[in-house]
């Protein structure tokens, strides 16, 4: 690179880095849009009693019904509205039910989920993030060691 920027020959092999980069995006992304598509787990019929009109709403976490304007589960509280994350006001909701399940309730204790919580926790929390971390530590705790002498915890689902 000189002092007026850089040379012909730097440019030409900027823009072949970036085509080749390109290149392998478009080559990746047609590499996992074309696979195997999951099968059906129900039949025919579940799919048409599922788009009929009359059909009934159920929450996602604790199978109870719910009307189809409900936003939030009247059960569990937890977001049933496919829209809740993004209104900016029912988005803090939504994060509350996400950490209360992280700190008192019931989930699937895996590594990814652990690591999901503290990362979500680091960026809404910030400096508070320990404190959160030091209740979802005690909750995987009890997930993994259950006692027999302690009362057990009852879900947000019930």
């Amino acid at each position: 690179m000189n002092e007026h920027g850089p040379t012909p020959e730097e440019m030409v092999a900027a823009w072949v880095v970036l085509g080749i980069c390109c290149v392998l995006a478009w080559r990746t992304f047609r590499w996992f849009s074309g696979g195997p598509t999951a099968p059906n787990p129900w039949g025919p019929e579940i799919d048409e009693q599922m788009e009929r009109p009359d059909a009934v709403p159920i929450c996602t976490r604790c199978l109870e019904p719910h009307s189809s304007e409900a936003r939030f589960c009247p059960n569990c509280g937890a977001p049933v509205d496919t829209l809740v994350n993004y209104g900016p006001y029912l988005y803090i909701f939504s994060l509350g039910h996400l950490f209360r399940i992280g700190s008192f309730g019931d989930f699937r204790c895996t590594r990814l989920t652990i690591a999901g919580f503290v990362v979500a926790s680091l960026c809404n929390y910030s400096i508070f993030a320990p404190i959160y971390w030091f209740f979802l530590a005690k909750n995987v705790d009890r997930q993994r060691h259950p006692t027999e002498d302690a009362p057990p915890i009852v879900d947000s689902a019930g």
